[in-house]
């Protein structure tokens, strides 16, 4: 055999046993669909424990998943074709072993009719909080929160006030006042997942701010989470905390 032809053979098994040493890159986190929502049910209604959310179609309202909702609970993140959203009582519940929250999809040509309609804002990234309704027979109010992630990012803290009063805080270190159904967002100061926070909540009370949480978290850089302020009937005020894991 001639030298040029074991030097070229030296070569391109020099070549293999470079590229078989290449680290294998890690997969890529999946993309979140186009359109995008999760439900945050902060009390169930009565009797509209499992739900199917609808996309609007030339057939009428389509049902698209069905799922069970209780007490502070998060569905998956759900994809849809379309904007318009509607949420209906389930006519064909699923079996009552099915957790909380996980979606299944609707057998096609599913019509339902909607208690609540949804149009997804413009960055067709969101959560719709579900509330009981003061009418039963409209079952829930739901308040929908845009949550694209260019505004609302990993690390970050949504507070929402759903209390009768004012409400303010320092989250870690960051201040925040908001009124009577506002909402905000904050960063609160940390350099690394695990470094802790002082959170501390008040409520309005005349000009004072009376705190009824006082606490320190661990932040938690990879996801985000929900502060939902709520009232109880003797109008002492509570937090209930959501965090949500990518992909947002």
């Amino acid at each position: 055999m001639s030298k040029s032809i074991l030097s070229c053979l030296s070569i391109l098994l020099l070549g293999t046993s470079l590229h078989a040493q290449q680290p294998t890159a890690p997969p890529a986190p999946p993309a979140p669909p186009a359109h995008s929502l999760r439900i945050i049910c902060v009390d169930p209604a009565k009797d509209a424990e499992r739900l199917i959310i609808a996309e609007k179609t030339e057939k009428g309202w389509e049902g698209r998943y069905r799922f069970s909702v209780a007490h502070s609970s998060m569905s998956d993140l759900l994809a849809f074709k379309t904007q318009n959203l509607a949420l209906a009582l389930d006519p064909k519940p699923a079996d009552g072993n099915s957790p909380v929250g996980r979606a299944t999809p609707v057998e096609p040509n599913t019509l339902v009719q909607p208690f609540a309609t949804l149009d997804l804002p413009a960055s067709n990234k969101a959560v719709a909080l579900l509330t009981p309704a003061a009418d039963p027979a409209k079952k829930y109010r739901a308040f929908l929160l845009d949550t694209a992630a260019s505004r609302f990012g990993a690390g970050q803290i949504l507070v929402y006030n759903l209390t009768a009063g004012g409400v303010g805080g320092l989250f870690g270190g960051k201040p925040l006042r908001l009124a009577s159904g506002e909402h905000g967002i904050v960063t609160p100061d940390a350099n690394k997942t695990g470094d802790m926070a002082q959170i501390t909540i008040a409520k309005q009370v005349g000009e004072k701010l009376i705190p009824f949480c006082d606490t320190r978290w661990s932040v938690k850089v990879e996801f985000r989470r929900y502060v939902l302020l709520l009232q109880k009937a003797s109008g002492s005020v509570y937090q209930i905390v959501i965090p949500e894991s990518p992909p947002f």
